[in-house]
């Protein structure tokens, strides 16, 4: 069955996302340019909601007796309301289908690798659960905003002052965009009419590599895990 407290949580999730970034009234402007800000910022505040605010809940709960299975199916349900969100927004924008399809690979990809790490955070062990839980939310924090610390760390600035447009000849600035969630949707989201080029695109498979990486772990190292921990 769906989870319906999930669906109720991320519908409240989107409604607030919306009111906070586009909010009652309209521009004195009505035109994309004057909504590309608040676009970029729903973008951002929905991808929060959905690889840090769910994981933070299921982590929260009790255990799961099939953890792949119902992190697999909590993740379809919120993709799906995604959708409600990505593709109405040419409404507003310059973006093209395939710019919109852009941005959602990108989110798919970073909600695939997230999935990984809350089913194996919600294993049903009897020893170190808590600490087991600890450590896979604190991998989802750095997966989310590592790189765009560690950049500003190193003494670099954040990959989120830069528009696509101004940095497209820069490779550097692609390196540290196309390996945090929110960077990559920062970039992806740019007011522009044009078609995502091949860096765009490897920007938005980047999230693709991470999952496949994390599942195979995941799927290697689940019964050993389960046997050392019980």
């Amino acid at each position: 069955m769906p989870p319906r407290g999930l669906i109720f949580l991320a519908s409240a999730w989107l409604i607030a996302s919306w009111i906070v970034a586009i909010g009652p009234r309209a521009p004195i402007q009505a035109h994309p340019a004057s909504y590309a800000p608040a676009v970029r910022l729903l973008i951002l505040l929905v991808t929060v909601g959905m690889l840090v605010g769910w994981p933070l809940v299921r982590l929260s709960g009790p255990p799961r007796a099939w953890p792949i299975r119902q992190a697999i199916l909590d993740v379809a349900v919120l993709l799906c309301l995604v959708q409600v969100v990505v593709w109405p927004l040419r409404l507003l924008t310059p973006w093209n289908p395939w710019r919109s399809a852009a941005i959602d690979l990108t989110i798919g990809g970073w909600a695939a690798a997230v999935t990984a790490l809350v089913a194996f955070g919600t294993i049903p062990i009897e020893r170190r659960a808590t600490l087991v839980r600890t450590g896979a939310m604190f991998a989802i924090v750095v997966l989310v905003i590592g790189m765009p610390f560690l950049r500003l760390v190193d003494g670099g600035s954040l990959p989120f002052v830069a528009d696509s447009a101004q940095a497209a000849t820069d490779p550097s600035w692609w390196s540290a965009v196309r390996w945090s969630p929110m960077s990559a949707i920062y970039a992806l989201a740019a007011a522009t009419p044009n078609l995502p080029g091949d860096i765009e695109w490897l920007v938005a498979r980047s999230g693709w590599l991470v999952a496949a990486g994390l599942w195979t772990a995941l799927l290697i190292l689940r019964r050993p895990f389960e046997r050392a921990w019980r």
